[in-house]
């Protein structure tokens, strides 16, 4: 027979839910995903100044792609030191992944800088506020004007994960 303490009543098991919801809401983790860096040729192209790289046709040895100086650890390490998720949004549980594209122009500045997958504004404005801080990557050579796709992830994180940005 169980006694009275051996129960748990609805509004018990409500309030322990809605504590652990209050702790998961109050730790968050962003998500870059940077798995194969970027997408290349995803930008909305004026005919043919944007270069859609044919793996078929291109050398290796005769393009170079544009790269962030320091290469993908210094790439990641500049969004995980960057990218904030935004109180706000945080608060009202908002998380899912948007989407950037930016151009890497002739001289290695990043340019055009737009949401290709939005979430929320608030979630958008991050995205772009970092990737207008990117400092000028290398240049590419024999390639022209580049056009990257960058997926950044926000999501809301368990208390028993670690507050450090989690790059895919």
């Amino acid at each position: 027979m169980l006694n009275n303490n051996s129960i748990m009543t609805k509004e018990n098991k409500l309030n322990v839910l809605k504590g652990f919801h209050n702790q998961f809401l109050g730790k968050v983790v962003i998500v870059a995903c940077i798995s194969g860096l970027f997408a290349l040729g995803s930008c909305d192209k004026d005919s043919n100044e944007l270069i859609e790289p044919d793996p078929v046709t291109e050398s290796v040895n005769d393009t170079i792609m544009p790269t962030y100086p320091g290469g993908t650890p210094a790439l990641i390490e500049f969004l995980q030191e960057n990218i904030k998720y935004p109180e706000q949004a945080e608060r009202e549980g908002i998380e899912g992944r948007v989407v950037a594209t930016f151009i890497v122009e002739l001289d290695g500045s990043v340019t055009n800088a737009k949401i290709a997958l939005s979430v929320h504004p608030l979630l958008d404005a991050e995205v772009l506020r970092v990737v207008s801080l990117m400092p000028n990557w290398n240049p590419g050579k024999n390639c022209g004007r580049v056009c990257y796709s960058m997926p950044v992830t926000f999501r809301l994180r368990a208390e028993n994960e670690s507050a450090k940005v989690k790059i895919q």
